[in-house]
């Protein structure tokens, strides 16, 4: 590569990079070059006709990745709206990251071809849209709706849970929100409606909800939300726990889930060294400990076994809920709010 084309490239990748998107190969010529760069180690190619330096590429999360995808793609194709998992990203919601791998685009009859294993089309009649940084996305309840409506209850669950921490609003609210979607023909209401059911705005992560979905799904009795917890050392000091049961037998179990991210994310460790981290978590725990509550830790390897997961939750004395022949969805449905289940059954009595 000559000195001009390595002041070329080097722009374009500092461009790319401070925009938060991949290298868009604009005409032929920059993509062969750029294409002799992946073969070289230096670049990966992410997408046809979008790059990124290697180096740059290996130190983001999947979710910044997907990003960076998207909004190369966007200039690429302007006239893409993006949907599903993809535009609930770029609106700023919990999207898990096995959802992320495959890219989803809303488009009318006729307007391209066919999905790819990349990029997985959605035909429309007219899903609305809006532009949000940059990027032609579904309208944030359209996108909502289409999450919850297509994918499975645990990733369906962060989006609605994010959704309400991000807008502030009620599940009733959404319970109307989607059953206007029923209105307008749209099919997977019941579906999303019965995710609405269980969403709770308290949730902090994706991690927390998807947690809180396996719970409901084996039947177990639902726990407080980022309760907090009186430290009994020093007056006026609380801390909170991801989950708190308070048991018929008087006592109380704090369920925490445990990821690496708390000690290797500089998001969440605020630039801390890890066993700087792991010393205050141990404080934290004891602390909690001595306040008398369980502490109760399980993992996503956990999670992903539920045979695993009910034995700790077993072990702890969880009680499973008053309703085990109702279904999973049913317990939370009677505890709902008012507004909530008025809007449930009014929907369900027109379907009828």
């Amino acid at each position: 590569m000559g000195s001009a084309a390595r002041k070329h490239y080097s722009k374009m990748a500092r461009t790319a990079e401070l925009e938060r998107r991949c290298i868009v190969a604009g005409n032929d010529s920059e993509r062969r070059q750029l294409d002799r760069l992946v073969r070289r180690g230096h670049v990966v190619r992410p997408h046809a006709r979008i790059y990124a330096r290697r180096s740059y590429w290996e130190t983001l999360k999947p979710d910044a990745q997907a990003l960076h995808k998207i909004r190369a793609l966007a200039l690429l194709h302007p006239n893409w709206t993006f949907s599903h998992a993809s535009a609930a990203l770029i609106h700023g919601l919990d999207v898990p990251y096995r959802e992320l791998a495959v890219l989803h685009v809303s488009a009318g009859r006729g307007s391209w071809t066919r999905s790819t294993a990349a990029i997985r089309r959605h035909e429309t009649t007219d899903a609305g849209f809006e532009v949000v940084g940059g990027v032609r996305v579904t309208t944030l309840e359209r996108t909502v709706f289409d999450c919850l409506r297509t994918l499975g209850f645990g990733r369906a669950l962060a989006v609605a849970d994010s959704y309400l921490r991000v807008r502030g609003c009620s599940k009733g609210a959404l319970a109307r929100t989607v059953i206007g979607f029923g209105d307008e023909g749209c099919r997977g209401v019941e579906r999303a409606l019965a995710c609405v059911a269980h969403a709770d705005a308290r949730a902090e992560s994706g991690g927390e909800s998807i947690a809180r979905a396996t719970m409901i799904e084996l039947g177990y009795l639902m726990p407080e939300l980022q309760a907090k917890v009186a430290d009994p050392l020093e007056a006026g000091r609380f801390w909170r726990v991801d989950y708190l049961w308070k048991l018929p037998d008087g006592r109380r179990v704090a369920g925490e889930l445990d990821g690496r991210e708390k000690y290797v994310s500089p998001e969440m460790t605020g630039g801390r060294a890890a066993l700087d981290v792991l010393a205050d978590e141990r404080l934290r725990e004891s602390r909690i400990s001595a306040s008398g509550i369980q502490v109760m830790r399980f993992s996503w390897r956990d999670l992903a076994d539920a045979r695993r997961f009910s034995s700790i939750m077993d072990a702890y004395g969880i009680p499973r809920a008053s309703m085990p022949d109702c279904g999973a969805h049913r317990p939370a449905l009677v505890s709902a709010g008012e507004s909530e289940i008025v809007a449930v059954m009014q929907y369900a009595r027109r379907a009828a």
